[in-house]
């Protein structure tokens, strides 16, 4: 290349704006992606997606699909290994609930500092996960606690629709979310 081609390249373009190169996410290329090491910034990053989905959820049709979304995101968080069953059910009515507009972020922050996690509950629907489904009897007998308690344990994962209710024989199965996602 000669000199008369180098000074047409280093030639200013005027007022207009500069030709940028082809690449591909330039504006975005030192940023790192959103990731989670821990249980409290795997849910930080769950809130932080269902209240961008929050803005366009108004349409009945759209909010569908951003429930599934959020989830098939949870279900990850949780087969990755950041988020434990209870809180992973938690999470998931709370992004319903957030999707729906039933409650506010602020509600959900004033919710789970005041909820505890009773592993007794934590390890009764591992059991029925692991079972695709339970009684109130083989709860008891196989965690050892009374039948008052797992009729409890049971009714808590009913409402949380971990459980379908249960059918003619007492059998409470796994609700169907439960088994596509769990």
């Amino acid at each position: 290349m000669n000199h008369t081609a180098r000074a047409i390249q280093r030639k200013p373009h005027g007022k207009g704006a500069k030709p940028q190169p082809m690449v591909a996410h330039r504006h975005r290329r030192h940023e790192r992606p959103a990731t989670a090491t821990s249980p409290a910034q795997a849910e930080g990053l769950a809130l932080r997606t269902v209240a961008r989905l929050c803005a366009d959820s108004a349409n009945p049709a759209v909010r569908a699909q951003h429930r599934t979304y959020m989830d098939g995101f949870v279900a990850a968080l949780q087969s990755a290994g950041l988020l434990a069953d209870p809180r992973a059910i938690v999470l998931r009515n709370a992004c319903h609930q957030l999707l729906d507009g039933s409650i506010t972020l602020q509600d959900y922050d004033a919710m789970t500092t005041a909820a505890t996690i009773d592993p007794a509950y934590v390890r009764a629907v591992q059991y029925a996960r692991r079972n695709r489904g339970t009684t109130a009897a083989s709860l008891s007998e196989t965690l050892g606690i009374g039948t008052a308690a797992a009729r409890q344990h049971i009714e808590r994962m009913v409402e949380a629709g971990v459980l379908n209710p249960a059918d003619l024989f007492g059998v409470h199965t796994l609700h169907a979310d439960e088994v596509f996602h769990g």
